[in-house]
This record gives C-alpha cells, sequence and structure tokens, in this order.
C-alpha cells in the first residue's frame, strides 16, 4: 500500500520516509527460502520506489543510485 502526504498546493506525494520505510519492507518480508525470482523482483520494486524519491531528495537519489552502480 501507498502512503501519501498532502504537501503544498494540493499535490499528492509520497514521502522520503515512507518511500524508504517501503524498500526496507520488501526485503525484511524475504527469507531464506526465497527464489531469486522473488529477490529480484524486491529489487526491482525498490528501483520503481526510489524513482520517486529522486523527486522529493534527488541528492539522497544520486546516493542511492551510486551505492547501486557499485
Amino acid at each position: 500500500m501507498i502512503q501519501l502526504k498532502l504537501v503544498t498546493g494540493n499535490t499528492l506525494t509520497m514521502d522520503k520516509e515512507t518511500i524508504l520505510r517501503q524498500c526496507a519492507t520488501l526485503f525484511s518480508n524475504l527469507g531464506i527460502d526465497s527464489t531469486d525470482e522473488e529477490r529480484a523482483e524486491a529489487k526491482a520494486k525498490e528501483w520503481e520506489l526510489l524513482s520517486k524519491l529522486k523527486d522529493v531528495d534527488p541528492e539522497e537519489y544520486e546516493f542511492y543510485k551510486r551505492t547501486r552502480d557499485q
């Protein structure tokens, strides 16, 4: 479930904490018996969420992007 936060101008957007919490939840739901497909799915969803972080906090998005490329 995506949580939204009301910001100035009556625009709905996800806040940074919500995005990062949802990313963490994706991986905490994986277990030792998770398949490679499930892990890849979680990684893809993580980057879908992090792409929204780009609009909220571009500097932090760039940090995560750099760490992903390493």
